[in-house]
């Protein structure tokens, strides 16, 4: 299946140690494995820990063709905390990269052909006025995709959240 994944990367930072996440980075990753042809859409910053995203992608098998690297936000980062029953609570950092992400139009028109079957997209990505607007693109292409919306809510993090129906 030919699949777009739409959405957040970031690190997720517990204790001292950093780990590569995001769900619409990790749902992208997994079907890859899986033997899918999968791209991705989001962005990174022009930073380190943005320059080891798309290394880490690349060793995934992922494409990096449309991650944008933006100078003006740096790459996502949550940091989690454990209480002492190992309950996590995030801490989102905003604003990141992955809520300026931009494709041009040759850029949505080559992802579109061939028509993808699937296109994923998630909560935290909605967050962004940016980021919803080229989902906004995406899901209203007429593709004839199937659509998955991975309800990933968040406290302090449901604010626009929300997506209309494709087509509204």
């Amino acid at each position: 299946m030919k699949i777009v994944s739409i959405g957040e990367v970031l690190w997720d930072i517990i204790g001292d140690k950093e780990y590569l996440g995001g769900a619409a980075l990790n749902f992208a990753a997994h079907a890859a494995r899986l033997g899918h042809t999968v791209f991705f859409v989001s962005a990174v910053g022009r930073d380190e820990r943005g320059w080891r995203v798309l290394k880490r992608m690349a060793e995934l098998g992922l494409s990096t063709r449309y991650v944008r690297e933006v100078p003006t936000h740096p790459t996502g980062l949550v940091t989690v905390e454990l209480d002492p029953a190992g309950v996590p609570r995030f801490t989102i950092h905003h604003p990141a990269a992955y809520d300026a992400p931009e494709l041009a139009e040759e850029d949505v028109a080559e992802l579109l052909t061939p028509p993808p079957d699937w296109i994923y997209f998630g909560t935290l990505f909605q967050m962004s006025p940016q980021a919803r607007q080229l989902t906004y693109r995406l899901i209203d292409s007429h593709c004839g995709a199937r659509l998955m919306y991975d309800v990933n809510l968040r406290k302090d993090s449901g604010a626009g959240a929300a997506v209309r129906p494709p087509g509204k």
